[in-house]
């Protein structure tokens, strides 16, 4: 009864930080020159702070350390690999938002803290599994790049994310693992907060900083979920409930391929694009969005019960 106590008073604290922090975010970035101006391939049409991540870093770091009885539950060795590497993907976040980073120096430097968390997640375990190990770096790069990717309207890779915690804290409740229950509890109320001031209009974006943070995040609590179940069939739940960014990413990849364009290239042909150019405007597109991310969530969900039976 207690620790469900602390989920949630942590929970609400961490929603409640990320509000009062998300207009500082806001003049932090102003300050710095992280503006997201419009162009070609942009929706809004005036210069907005993309530094929002700030205030879900801050708000879910904080809230961790006034927290500390759940995230004891991992050895000194996981926390502080996973605390480096989260916060290393951050700071690289924010480096992009303000500097624009090279394409390929920053896949470098993602790498290395991809690297860093996996370790950590493996000094969880009791064995080592190259093969395990070389599937989870793949899956949290290739999160973290998704989640970045379909950042390009307003209110979709905050709410996305409420979404994916969402069924995240479903499983986690079922196979009781009070870690991932935690994390992905501060996530989804640090989304939540983030999300007023996200919405269309939005005020603010998430920045390179937030889009890769979430998904670097939300990778790593898949990843544990993932190894600590008996069942690796886990996985088929795991990525329905995580859909959308991988099924957005794959689609363009493909696309890209099969026209003979670049990879690192932005273009109009992401998920949110498609469906505004058949004459959506914003909000019906993102409610449009939204109920996939619920029905995948819902049938995540069930999914994982029929696999555990």
């Amino acid at each position: 009864m207690t620790y469900y106590y602390e989920i949630i008073t942590s929970g609400l604290g961490c929603f409640l930080l990320t509000i009062i922090l998300v207009p500082l975010s806001m003049k932090v970035g102003t300050f710095i020159g992280a503006l997201d101006y419009p162009g070609e391939i942009k929706i809004h049409s005036t210069p907005t702070p993309r530094f929002g991540g700030m205030a879900i870093f801050s708000s879910i770091f904080l809230t961790s350390f006034l927290f500390p009885s759940i995230v004891n539950h991992l050895n000194i060795e996981t926390k502080l690999l996973i605390i480096l590497s989260v916060s290393g993907i951050f700071l690289l976040g924010v480096l992009d938002d303000v500097k624009n980073l090279n394409a390929n120096f920053k896949l470098i430097l993602q790498m290395i803290n991809v690297v860093l968390a996996v370790v950590g997640l493996f000094t969880l375990q009791n064995s080592f599994s190259i093969v395990y190990f070389f599937i989870i770096f793949i899956f949290i790069l290739g999160y973290t790049n998704s989640f970045n990717l379909i950042d390009g309207m307003d209110g979709l890779a905050s709410g996305i994310a409420v979404f994916i915690s969402l069924g995240l804290i479903a499983i986690s409740l079922l196979a009781k693992q009070q870690v991932t229950l935690f994390g992905a509890s501060l996530i989804i109320c640090a989304s939540l907060g983030f999300l007023i001031f996200n919405l269309n209009p939005a005020k603010t974006f998430l920045g390179d900083c937030g889009s890769t943070l979430l998904g670097f995040s939300l990778g790593i609590i898949i990843s544990i979920i993932w190894l600590n179940s008996t069942n690796k069939f886990v996985f088929l739940p795991l990525l329905m409930i995580a859909g959308i960014p991988i099924i957005d990413t794959s689609s363009i990849i493909i696309r890209r391929l099969i026209n003979r364009k670049s990879l690192f290239v932005g273009d109009r042909n992401h998920l949110y694009d498609l469906i505004m150019q058949k004459g959506y405007n914003i909000k019906q597109t993102l409610l449009f969005i939204y109920s996939v991310g619920l029905f995948l969530t819902i049938i995540g969900i069930i999914l994982y019960i029929l696999v555990e039976l």
